[in-house]
């Protein structure tokens, strides 16, 4: 634990969340002088000193937000215990959307989602998962040129990978509109989980809209288990490839973050996003879905599908009386 010599003057407060308050501040003891301070009270402070340590050991990544170092205070007669991280000018990316009127430029899409991407492979190489990826905890800051730098923030809920969590379900640990079918059906929050909800915030960036709208709690998790999310019509074809490599239904068949940082979505510029014939890329081919490609109705695969369309259905039916039923019993 690092004591401070020098005061730290709490500013406006930025936010509430569940780990706390978070605020602007002045201090002497790090540069640069101007932070975002989370502050608890010491006794319900265990999931910022659980974000404090992850970060210490995810520095170094441009896209994840510097920590710079926790202290100890008394205010009001309490101790409270204060964790002091990069200021975002610019806010969060759902401020940004917000501000833009309610969608993004492709372009900018693209460049901002590249940028998470490599925050999530730092992440996930290093063992981790973040398990809240969504607009709200991806932090803007305005560069001078005028474009942004995006980074993550708020690994309050991350975890090891294969660390099993003390919850039961249909509990979760992050945010239900983000989560990923294997996090609702199975309670696994692992890193295709993160991809997941990358896609599902790429959509919100695009649209302005989330992927699952207005929807119950029962509702919600019966269309994250069994609906499709919706791909945005006005994508170009790369960006529909791409969010369809984020959400395969089965965690593993979904693209991990690395393989997502070499789709040529965020690999090629915006100006030369069409496919020549002349060039086309086999390996792309080879990776595609072959479950997506079309055949005669009377083919075997197409009885078998009918077959799984009925069976699949009638399971809907099963899993939306057990979660009014989980909710009832849990209520």
């Amino acid at each position: 634990m690092e004591m401070e010599t020098k005061p730290t003057v709490k500013g406006n407060l930025l936010g509430r969340g569940r780990h706390g308050r978070v605020y602007s501040a002045f201090s002497f003891n790090h540069t640069p002088h101007h932070l975002a301070v989370k502050s608890a009270f010491y006794s319900h402070s265990s999931l910022l000193a659980k974000e404090k340590r992850i970060l210490s050991e995810l520095q170094h990544c441009p896209e994840i937000v510097h920590c710079y170092g926790d202290d100890s205070t008394m205010e009001e007669g309490v101790e409270t215990y204060n964790l002091f991280l990069e200021y975002a000018p610019g806010g969060s990316l759902a401020d940004l959307i917000r501000n833009s009127g309610g969608t993004l430029p492709e372009s900018n899409v693209q460049l901002y989602t590249r940028m998470i991407l490599k925050g999530l492979c730092h992440i996930h190489e290093k063992g981790y998962v973040h398990c809240d990826i969504k607009p709200s905890n991806i932090l803007i800051f305005p560069l001078e040129d005028g474009g942004n730098k995006v980074k993550i923030a708020d690994f309050g809920l991350a975890k090891r990978v294969g660390e099993e969590r003390a919850l039961q379900l249909p509990q979760f640990s992050g945010t239900p509109a983000y989560m990923s079918p294997e996090s609702v059906v199975c309670g696994e929050d692992e890193p295709p989980l993160d991809v997941w909800s990358l896609g599902i915030t790429v959509v919100e960036m695009l649209t302005g809209k989330l992927v699952w709208r207005r929807l119950g709690k029962e509702d919600l998790l019966f269309s994250i288990v069994f609906g499709e999310p919706e791909i945005p019509e006005s994508v170009s074809e790369e960006g529909k490839d791409f969010l369809r490599m984020c959400f395969r239904r089965e965690a593993k068949e979904r693209w991990t973050a690395r393989m997502l940082l070499n789709h040529p979505f965020i690999t090629e510029e915006p100006s030369s996003m069409a496919m020549e014939t002349s060039h086309f890329d086999w390996s792309r081919l080879k990776l595609r879905d072959p479950l997506a490609s079309t055949g005669s109705s009377s083919s075997p695969r197409s009885r078998s599908n009918s077959f799984f369309s009925r069976f699949l259905s009638s399971m809907q039916s099963l899993f939306k009386i057990s979660l009014v039923l989980f909710h009832t019993y849990l209520g």
